[in-house]
């Protein structure tokens, strides 16, 4: 993955902000953001999805920012958000806010 530093440093900041972030109840406390790519994938994006917190989309949008989308998918309750960050030196970040949130 062409962008996989950015992409940790974006998983890093939802688990250790997850109380203050748009949707933040649905981010695992456990976020894995070490584990290879392959097992990030099955764990959050892969099979059967109901019920389970899931990572829709990362995007770099341009130089200077990139998105996540979330959502954990359940009938008359799901619910999830797209987060814009902004991208600092040596592929840090710095929470900008939300796109949009998604309820159910």
């Amino acid at each position: 993955m062409r962008n996989e530093a950015l992409f940790r440093s974006v998983l890093r900041d939802l688990r250790e902000n997850r109380k203050t972030r748009i949707c933040g109840e649905i981010i695992p406390e456990d976020l894995e953001t070490e584990a290879g790519l392959d097992a990030i994938f099955e764990r959050y994006s892969d099979g059967w999805r109901m019920g389970k917190f899931t990572i829709v989309d990362f995007n770099k949008v341009d130089a200077s920012t990139a998105e996540v989308c979330f959502e954990t998918v359940m009938p008359l309750a799901g619910r999830g958000a797209k987060l814009r960050y902004k991208i600092k030196p040596e592929n840090q970040v710095d929470y900008a806010g939300k796109v949009f949130i998604m309820r159910s």
